[in-house]
């Protein structure tokens, strides 16, 4: 059987888990490794709010000391270490059954911001799209200070939003790393992270993995520009520009097989204001910055805020 097969996940929606204490009403969305369903609280009711309603991720219940078996320990792992930071999704608890194991935190009813994207919802709000990205930097800064090292897989859809629009919550740890984790970089990589917010280095890797590259021009590049603590400020950039833009400026970061990112690293000062003329020259110098090609010359996470709260016009 094959490794998509074996991972495979039947829709559950209308299932009781947890012993009957939940229902799946609802598919959210979905991935080659997990679905992930709103559920109801089939054991409590609020005479004003009616039921209280969670999120559930289902995967596969993998084989005991296997490499899935310790990725999955290691987001449970990470997600509970930030669990009470401000802007991170609350983590409540997991449990199994003799096919899937359950991830269960608190439902956002907002969506995501990758919806609210496509519907145009921060375009034309400079106000509304700086406080939703700083909100973001500023979760991911308090998963720092607790030994976050990267969250990996940081991208519009994977960062949700409370009823209302009211605040910003980041989930899916599934790529994290913490400090101690004592796992290579590149270990696991690639399992859901959006190829439009990887890094070149990450990019790389990726197409390393699924081509068999052996070029050493290829892997002198990756050695030389990938470092999975710098993809998230890479990811926080190709954010802002989403939210500015509706759009991503390329592809996936890579010269080889995007054209458009190749036209970029051609001249990266004009190209970003010729496709996209609605940036503005100061967001256009701050978006070349955080998008160099040498990680040592891009900016901090603090310089990348920083510049964010003073710019002036996006």
């Amino acid at each position: 059987m094959s490794h998509f097969s074996e991972s495979y996940i039947p829709n559950l929606t209308g299932a009781a888990v947890d012993e009957g204490y939940l229902k799946l009403v609802k598919l959210i969305s979905s991935s080659g490794f997990s679905w992930v369903y709103k559920a109801v609280d089939t054991t409590s009711y609020d005479e004003l709010d009616g039921p209280p309603y969670y999120a559930v991720k289902c995967m596969r219940n993998p084989v005991a000391r296997t490499s899935m078996a310790s990725a999955t320990a290691r987001e449970f792992r990470t997600h509970s270490a930030v669990n009470f930071i401000p802007g991170v999704v609350p983590f409540r608890r997991t449990f199994t059954d003799d096919e899937f194991i359950f991830m269960v935190t608190d439902y956002c009813a907002g969506g995501n911001l990758q919806q609210a994207i496509e519907r145009g919802v921060y375009e034309g709000k400079p106000v509304l799209t700086k406080r939703v990205w700083v909100a973001i930097v500023d979760a991911l800064t308090g998963c720092y200070e607790k030994g976050l090292v990267a969250h990996g897989a940081l991208n519009p859809s994977n960062v949700l939003l409370e009823e209302k629009r009211k605040g910003v919550r980041v989930t899916d740890f599934g790529l994290a790393r913490m400090v101690g984790d004592g796992e290579g970089a590149t270990e696991g990589f690639g399992g859901v992270q959006n190829q439009a917010y990887m890094s070149p280095g990450a990019s790389l890797f990726l197409l390393l993995f699924i081509h068999s590259f052996t070029d050493r021009s290829i892997e002198r590049v990756m050695a030389k520009s990938y470092d999975p603590c710098t993809d998230d400020t890479w990811a926080l950039a190709m954010t802002l520009f989403a939210l500015l833009t509706r759009n991503t400026p390329w592809a996936i970061a890579c010269p080889r097989t995007n054209p458009e990112y190749a036209a970029f690293r051609a001249g990266p000062d004009n190209y970003l204001l010729r496709v996209f003329p609605n940036i503005s020259p100061e967001a256009n110098e701050f978006f070349v910055r955080c998008f160099d090609v040498d990680p040592a010359l891009r900016p901090s996470l603090v310089q990348m805020r920083a510049a964010v709260k003073k710019m002036a016009c996006f």
